[in-house]
């Protein structure tokens, strides 16, 4: 046998692993996932016979073991109500979840809440 060049198996090996490592989650993946946004728009009526359109926006980060989901309602006048809810999970179980609604008229209301997960049978 020759003298063989190997700078094309070298190349191969090179493109291989960049594509393999292209692959693999990055550090930072298990930090925090994207942002989910969504956007619902509806109409209702009310027993009084009043109607309107009302627009829904939510938004929702995870990461590790904690969740925060932003909702934010647009009513008939451009009136307004929104709730933020921080909801953290320990791994024994237990969790709290902080919760803030704001109401149309600008009062907010604050509260935590504490919660155990339990695994029910099928």
């Amino acid at each position: 046998m020759g003298n063989q060049d190997y700078s094309f198996h070298l190349r191969c090996i090179i493109v291989v692993t960049g594509l393999a490592a292209a692959c693999l989650p990055s550090a930072n993946a298990a930090v925090a996932s994207p942002e989910k946004k969504r956007t619902r728009t509806g109409t209702y009526r009310v027993s009084k016979g009043q109607s309107g359109t009302a627009t829904l926006n939510s938004s929702t980060v995870r990461a590790d073991s904690r969740k925060i989901k932003d909702t934010a309602v647009t009513g008939p006048g451009g009136k307004s109500a929104g709730r933020v809810a921080a909801t953290k999970l320990n791994g024994d179980g237990a969790g709290t979840r902080n919760v803030e609604v704001t109401k149309p008229d600008v009062t907010k209301e604050s509260r935590t809440e504490t919660f155990t997960v339990t695994e029910t049978a099928p």
